[in-house]
Order: C-alpha cells, then sequence, then structure tokens
C-alpha cells in the first residue's frame, strides 16, 4: 500500500465509498453495498496497527478520542441493546473512517495529492447537484421525499456536502494566495454561495457568510473592513427586505421557529436524546450506538420516537454524538475545534481551519459534524493539519538548533 499510485487510488476509492456514492439510487440495494462495504472494512483493518503513533500531539488524542468511542459504542449497543454484531458493525463502519487518519499519517500521504482528490470530487458534486435539480422529480440521488418545495426554491440536500464544502473555502483560500487559475477559484468560490443559498438551509448560510466575510477582510486595514462589512450588511438587509420566494421562505421557517420557542421540535427532540434516550449509567457516558437493521431493538426504538416524535438524532447536532458514541468522543470534537484556533497554519492552507469552523457553526442543529457522507472529508482535513503541524514543529526545531549554533 505504500506505493504512490496504488496509495492514490485506494484513497480515490475509499472517498467515494464514505460518501457512500453520492446516494446513487439506482445502486441503492445491490451488491455494490457489499463491496462498499468491504472496502471500508478493509481500510479500517489497515489503519488500526497505526492508532498509537510514538507521539501524541498535534490532533492525535483527539482523533484517537472518537475512534476508540466508536468502537466501543459497537460492543456497548450489543451488551445494552442487544443488537447484533453484524448490525452493530455494519452501522459503523461508515462513521469508522476516523481511523483512516492514522493510516495515512503512517504513511505520509502526499497533501497535493489529497487536495487534488479533493478538488475532483467537489467538482463531481456540483454537477451532481445542478443535474438532480434540474430534474428534481427523479430520484436519481435523493429520496423524493425529502425534496422540499416550501422555501421559495426546489429544496435538495444534495449528500456528500463535505467534500464540497472544502473545496469551496480551498477556493476562497487559493483565489487570495495565488497568482495562477484565479478564474477557476473564483468561479468555485462562487458556486460555494450559489449552491449554499439553493439549498435553503439557515445555518449553512450563516457559516458559509460568516466564513467568507472573515477570510475577505481579515488582512484588510481598518477603513476598508468597516467599509467592506457596511456593504455586506446593506446588501443582505436589502435582500432580507426584498420579495424574492427563497428570502419569503427563510423569513417564514425563522418566524415559525421563533413563535415554537422552547416547544421548537429540535429543543424538544435535544432535551430528549440528552435526558432520557439513554437507559443506563453506561449509556450516559459511553453513548448507545450507531442503530442499525431493521429487525435491532435499539434500531426500532430510535424509529419509533422518529414515528411518533419527529425526534430525529440528525436534527440535534453535537447532542447525537453524545447519544450515539459519549463524552469521549464529544471531547474529541472540542479538542479539535479549540486546537484548529490554537494552532498556526501557513496562508495558503487556512482552508482547513475554515471547513472545521464551518462544522462547529453548524454543528447545534445539523449533522455536519458526525454525517457520515462528510466523515472523510473531516478526516482528511485533520490529517493534512497534523502534517502541516508537525512539518511546522520540525522546521522550528531545526532554525532553533541554527541559531544556537551561532
Amino acid at each position: 500500500m505504500k506505493n504512490k499510485s496504488s496509495g492514490t487510488i485506494f484513497l480515490f476509492i475509499l472517498i467515494i465509498c464514505s460518501i457512500n456514492f453520492f446516494e446513487f439510487q439506482a445502486i441503492r440495494g445491490s451488491i455494490v453495498k457489499y463491496f462498499q462495504f468491504g472496502y471500508l472494512f478493509l481500510g479500517v483493518l489497515i489503519s488500526l496497527p497505526h492508532m498509537f503513533p510514538k507521539k501524541n500531539d498535534g490532533f492525535i488524542l483527539p482523533v484517537q478520542l472518537i475512534s476508540f468511542s466508536i468502537i466501543l459504542s459497537i460492543f456497548i449497543s450489543m451488551v445494552t441493546w442487544g443488537q447484533s454484531f453484524g448490525d452493530s458493525l455494519a452501522g459503523s463502519i461508515l462513521v469508522l473512517v476516523w481511523v483512516i487518519f492514522f493510516y495515512l499519517k503512517h504513511v505520509n500521504f502526499s497533501i497535493r495529492k489529497i487536495e487534488k482528490i479533493i478538488i475532483i470530487y467537489g467538482i463531481i458534486y456540483l454537477f451532481l447537484y445542478f443535474f438532480q435539480f434540474l430534474h428534481s422529480d427523479k430520484n436519481y440521488f435523493i429520496d423524493l421525499e425529502s425534496v422540499d418545495q416550501s422555501r421559495g426554491i426546489t429544496r435538495i440536500v444534495f449528500p456528500g456536502q463535505g467534500v464540497f464544502y472544502v473545496t469551496v473555502y480551498m477556493a476562497i483560500n487559493k483565489l487570495t494566495t495565488q497568482k495562477r487559475n484565479k478564474w477557476f477559484w473564483a468561479t468555485l468560490s462562487i458556486m460555494g454561495i450559489v449552491v449554499t443559498v439553493m439549498q435553503v438551509t439557515r445555518q449553512y448560510i450563516f457559516a458559509v457568510v460568516i466564513i467568507y466575510l472573515y477570510h475577505f477582510v481579515k488582512d484588510q486595514n481598518l477603513f476598508k473592513k468597516i467599509g467592506f462589512v457596511s456593504c455586506v450588511l446593506g446588501l443582505v438587509f436589502y435582500i432580507i427586505q426584498s420579495d424574492n420566494p427563497i428570502v419569503e421562505g427563510l423569513r417564514d421557517t425563522q418566524q415559525q421557529t421563533a413563535e415554537d420557542g422552547a416547544d421548537y421540535i429540535r429543543v424538544r427532540a435535544a432535551t430528549f436524546f440528552l435526558t432520557d434516550f439513554s437507559h443506563s449509567p453506561i449509556n450516559r457516558i459511553l453513548g448507545n450506538g450507531e442503530p442499525y437493521g431493521e429487525s435491532s431493538p435499539y434500531y426500532k426504538y430510535t424509529t419509533y420516537y422518529i414515528t411518533n416524535y419527529g425526534y430525529w438524532l440528525a436534527d440535534v447536532g453535537l447532542v447525537a454524538v453524545y447519544a450515539m458514541f459519549g463524552v469521549f468522543a464529544v471531547l474529541g470534537y472540542i479538542l479539535i475545534w479549540v486546537k484548529s484556533y490554537v494552532i498556526k497554519l501557513p496562508k495558503n492552507f487556512l482552508y482547513l481551519r475554515y471547513y472545521l469552523w464551518y462544522l462547529l457553526l453548524t454543528s447545534l442543529t445539523s449533522a455536519t459534524s458526525y454525517l457520515s457522507s462528510n466523515l472523510i472529508a473531516t478526516v482528511l482535513v485533520v490529517y493534512i493539519y497534523q502534517h502541516i503541524y508537525e512539518k511546522e514543529k520540525i522546521n522550528s526545531l531545526i532554525h532553533t538548533k541554527y541559531k544556537l549554533n551561532l
């Protein structure tokens, strides 16, 4: 696997398996799922022996906490819920891609190759999204029941967002740090805003606008910052006051949420998953595992609350991470976000921080931080961050020794 070309092919296929082939409906339930499971399982197996590197700095401890929590949750769901080992493993295989971080670190995988692969998948995402949007009455990549017409536009939350948003943040980063291919990076940057608005999800729009705004004003002088922010706020105010159907859809949704207050379905769901979902002290600390399999008592339990109360784990963000994988997994995520703020990055790699901040900004009411089709993108981002951290640390040490010798 250390051969460079075979390693690239391995990762390329691993990504498409991890994002579940963009939920391509034509292969759903086919023999492809067995290939997918086997391939991901192989990736996990070759990564497990490398989970204990000699040094435990940077992002290693947080990823270890999350990985161990997921592995342990497989057995927790068996012991406390009676879910079979097969169902528990099958339900967890997509989130176990966290351990791929250790394989990438072990083989010292090329950052440049990862960036190219991510961009390829980001562009594929764009084409497939617009194709599905133009054929919203066909279930090529989505369940037709998930299509929402109530927000002023055909709302399609297309699967595999992780690679797309890494591509988008990479684009705004490269746009301001590279002299070549400006048109390419500018186009991808614009598409980041367009697709986000078209998906009409408030927390996504908020997060993307905040990160774009921060990126383009952070290096400007105070006068330019005030002018730029004022123009953006003025534009936002103008759009909010317009009769645009998308804006009206967002406004109606926000008004309904405000009226619901404490009765808002996501507030009630989060309260339930925090206080009443877990049956034992063990579950309250170590989680309950991933519900999977129609015959599983645990799966039936979660389905009951979805059907009768509308309590979806996917709607409660980090609370779902706690409910499934326990407090140590949540701690792992928190440490990643803290380190993304503390650990410095070269200017041309700021997109790594932006993506992790995007996950943070959307982590309370959406599944972006743990959604299986997003996780491989998160793993790649954290690996690149770790790689740069270690490289900068070595360079700093060499520089210090050189100064001492002088």
